[in-house]
């Protein structure tokens, strides 16, 4: 690997964990290996819909700049093009920031999607594309019902997030604190625990979507696994053993060989549902302590909350 390729791997890390809030301590362009299963893990963590979003705004952009020539079908073609792009881009942007999509621009933008097919299908019908120019515009038409696939993703996964307790209830707060004068200023730690809950939830849905009851405790089981050949590399590193040689211990345990550096990387997994109001409750409970200080009776309730619930220690 050169060394254009080796930082564009340190950039796209660096851009993943950004966007992940991760930061590890240092890039080693000396293990090449281990850096780019590190960001494999990130893409996957990233989840299939936001996969979806980004795939597709980059897919319009090169659309977009395959279009070259000018006649109306063209300009036609390469605004409707430019206007999916903004839409896959925008809606990104929102799912990324543990938001949830209200129904209306759920709603506004499938109408807007099936607005620019017909300009896509209108310009092609003139005949006045280059075979190129067609070619693009085509692709957008199929990409476009891919998006409206997407947008159908996000609504069931929206339904069961909506039902999790704690989601609607942070967010409500927030509302409330900020419509009262005086207060507005403490309605910041009640939406960071509202995106914490919601973020939570998102983790919940996708580690168990589409998989049987059996199907899931038998992740379960893999996760357990691979947590207790962790926690044996950590403590073999604690004993002054090197990455290698950690390593090449647990790989010759009962059930190590195929334990390696990605799965080091991979961290910790969560043996069970998240729970997402805990998650949210021990977020607010950072958010009130800064902005207020030492508030008893706040403190004691979500101390005790964050320490009886287990599920949460690992968040």
């Amino acid at each position: 690997m050169n060394r254009e390729e080796i930082k564009k791997l340190e950039q796209d890390i660096r851009r993943l964990e950004k966007r992940l809030d991760k930061k590890r301590s240092v890039f080693d362009p000396k293990q090449i290996q281990k850096e780019q299963a590190y960001l494999k893990g990130l893409e996957k963590e990233l989840g299939d819909i936001e996969s979806n979003l980004e795939g597709l705004y980059s897919i319009f952009q090169d659309n977009l700049n395959e279009i070259t020539k000018t006649n109306v079908a063209l300009n036609s073609s390469k605004s409707a093009i430019r206007s999916l792009s903004s839409l896959a881009s925008k809606l990104s942007s929102t799912y990324n920031s543990n938001q949830l999509i209200s129904e209306k621009e759920l709603e506004t933008t499938k109408k807007k999607i099936a607005q620019e097919k017909l300009r896509l299908r209108t310009a092609l019908a003139t005949k006045e594309l280059s075979e190129e120019d067609a070619a693009s515009a085509q692709d957008s038409i199929n990409k476009a019902d891919e998006f409206l696939e997407t947008l159908r993703d996000i609504r069931k996964e929206q339904e069961i997030i909506k039902d999790t307790f704690g989601v609607g209830l942070f967010g409500n707060i927030s509302k409330i604190v900020k419509s009262i004068p005086g207060l507005s200023g403490l309605s910041e730690p009640f939406e960071n625990a509202a995106a914490a809950t919601i973020e939570t939830a998102k983790q919940n849905e996708k580690m168990f979507k589409g998989l049987s009851d059996d199907e899931k405790k038998a992740l379960i089981e893999q996760n357990k696994a691979h947590n207790e050949k962790l926690a044996m590399f950590d403590e073999l590193k604690a004993q002054g053993m090197d990455d290698d040689e950690a390593l090449s211990a647990v790989q010759g345990m009962e059930g190590g060989e195929d334990f390696g550096l990605a799965d080091v990387d991979t961290g910790m997994l969560p043996e069970g549902e998240m729970n997402a109001f805990a998650a949210g409750a021990k977020e607010l409970g950072k958010g009130l302590k800064d902005a207020l200080g030492p508030v008893a009776v706040f403190m004691m309730f979500f101390e005790a909350l964050k320490e009886a619930n287990e599920q949460a220690t690992y968040m």
